[in-house]
């Protein structure tokens, strides 16, 4: 990394090789499970985009159902409570 790379310059390179959608989606799991389930929307979508555009299988599973999850968890207590 160059002393004069922007932080446009960065987050451009980190999305081309699927870092950034990593990083979201591992954020948004953690959203989701911490304080708003919703949330999990965003890291099922970013697990998909990292299984679509990178080699990452695993990651992006882990992502994508942990996600799901916890998106699916709160309703299933409140719809058997």
């Amino acid at each position: 990394m160059s002393q004069s790379e922007t932080v446009g310059e960065r987050v451009r390179r980190w999305a081309e090789d699927g870092q950034l959608y990593v990083l979201a989606g591992v954020l948004s799991v953690l959203l989701a499970w911490l304080v708003i389930p919703l949330a999990g929307i965003a890291g099922a979508y970013a697990g998909y985009r990292v299984y679509t555009e990178t080699d990452r299988d695993r990651i992006a599973i882990a992502i994508v159902l942990s996600s799901l999850l916890a998106l699916a968890l709160p309703f299933a207590i409140v719809a058997l409570g």
